[in-house]
């Protein structure tokens, strides 16, 4: 019969030691990616601020494209496909041709040198968004409206 010390293999305890190491790494990785501040939350973070964005450089660009069609700062309504409409008629459906499913928008202010501020709703991609424009400070904001449920 050979000796037991002979003989190869691991023994119970490296096996147990092992095993309790990748456990640890598994908790500590699941932690890392499924937990509020790990790579999913993140991503999520970052996706919903993307979209803001997105929002934001709608609403912008559809009221400097307005602006320019306006060009007098006296003019309160502006000709548009040979229509005539309101400002914010005329912003409202540039923000819709952008791809926004509603717009909403209402401007107080919107030619001279008061500049342009206005706010209301934009729809896109599902989500609703509180929007906020004032080009005399440079304020342009865009928030997520919550719904109960989310």
């Amino acid at each position: 019969m050979k000796n037991l010390k002979e003989q190869k293999g691991i023994t119970l305890v490296a096996l147990v030691v092992t095993i309790i190491v990748l456990l640890i790494l598994a908790g500590v990785t699941i932690l890392y990616v499924l937990g509020d501040d790990g790579i999913f939350g993140q991503a999520t973070d970052a996706s919903k601020n993307t979209r803001s964005e997105v929002i934001k450089e709608i609403a912008m660009t559809a009221v400097l494209q307005t602006q320019a069609d306006v060009y007098d700062p006296n003019v309160t309504t502006i000709t548009v496909d040979s229509e005539t409409t309101t400002f914010d008629a005329a912003v409202n459906a540039k923000i819709k041709a952008s791809g926004a499913s509603a717009a909403s928008l209402v401007f107080s202010s919107f030619t001279g040198e008061t500049g342009v501020k206005g706010t209301g709703d934009i729809t896109f991609d599902g989500k609703t968004y509180t929007v906020t424009i004032n080009t005399t400070n440079g304020t342009f904001t865009a928030v997520e409206k919550t719904t109960p449920g989310d």
